[in-house]
């Protein structure tokens, strides 16, 4: 689907480069492989399915996906692209020098964020989320990219703006959208509770509370006091979030059935899959296939 911003941001960017002192935005189309070596940060929001290889990992991406990647990032990207959308992607650079005090100090409480803009690991890292299109992140990210087609100095403060709206909608559906499995970032966030949660995101077919506490040397009663505590929810409830969230994933991008999607994810009572996901995306497995295909 393309929106009338879409169209206005293409011709901008076809009439002149985009690259103001400290950001510059692209735009990738069609079936051509592009590699590239990221920025200090780069926002890559998605049009079109794409497949990304990023960091030895083959991510498949979809209309409204927002990935984020820094400290050099290496990825290559090969998107989809219609009659209607020549456009695929659009990928936004920014170097660290534009992020002022006033930047840090608004997201200094959405940690996530916080840690992945302020914390320089000499590691390349990266953030995929499955937000899909029509949505306030949606739309934030496009006010985004509208204003980083202007490059004068003077805009660069409405820029840095811009980016806090869009991270701060991005946060406030962080929960579920962040692909834990699919973001480097997360086995070294936060302590060990990102490794954690890489942990359950690998194995989430077959982990329980027994297990993961044996894994990291807890036994199982304190191990799930701990972990409700720094995650401020429980071992079960998290576990459940994940196995919906690879539902969704193969919902959309893969041809398997309802049920066979259920077992991989595992879901053992086909009823309970149901009911979990209508409980917590408010619509059937059908109906979300349906919507976002």
């Amino acid at each position: 689907m393309q929106f009338k911003i879409d169209e206005e941001i293409e011709k901008r960017l076809v009439n002149r480069e985009c690259n103001g002192d400290h950001y510059c935005l692209l735009q990738a189309g069609g079936t051509q492989q592009i590699d590239l070596i990221s920025g200090t940060v780069t926002i890559i929001i998605f049009l079109q399915h794409a497949k990304i290889q990023v960091l030895c990992q083959e991510l498949c991406c979809c209309p409204g996906n927002v990935l984020l990647l820094k400290e050099r990032c290496q990825y290559s990207l090969k998107t989809e692209s219609t009659e209607q959308v020549s456009c695929g992607a659009y990928i936004l650079n920014i170097d660290d020098k534009l992020f002022s005090d006033f930047f840090y100090t608004q997201i200094s409480n959405r940690s996530i964020f916080y840690d992945f803009f302020k914390i320089r690991s000499g590691s390349p890292e990266y953030l995929f989320f499955d937000n899909t299109e029509n949505t306030p992140v949606y739309w934030a990210g496009r006010q985004l990219l509208w204003e980083a087609t202007f490059t004068s100095l003077e805009n660069e403060e409405i820029v840095l703006a811009a980016l806090v709206l869009f991270l701060v909608n991005l946060h406030s559906h962080h929960q579920e959208h962040l692909v834990i499995s699919e973001s480097s970032m997360m086995q070294n966030y936060a302590f060990k509770a990102g490794c954690y949660l890489k942990y359950m995101a690998d194995h989430y077919e077959t982990v329980t509370l027994k297990s993961i506490a044996d894994q990291f040397g807890y036994s199982p009663a304190y191990f799930s006091t701990m972990f409700k505590k720094t995650l401020s929810v429980t071992f079960t409830e998290k576990l459940l979030e994940i196995k919906l969230e690879c539902a969704k994933r193969l919902l959309i991008s893969t041809g398997l059935t309802i049920e066979e999607i259920a077992l991989r994810t595992g879901f053992t009572e086909k009823s309970y899959f149901h009911r979990s996901f209508k409980q917590k995306l408010g619509m059937t497995p059908r109906k979300y296939r349906d919507l976002n295909r």
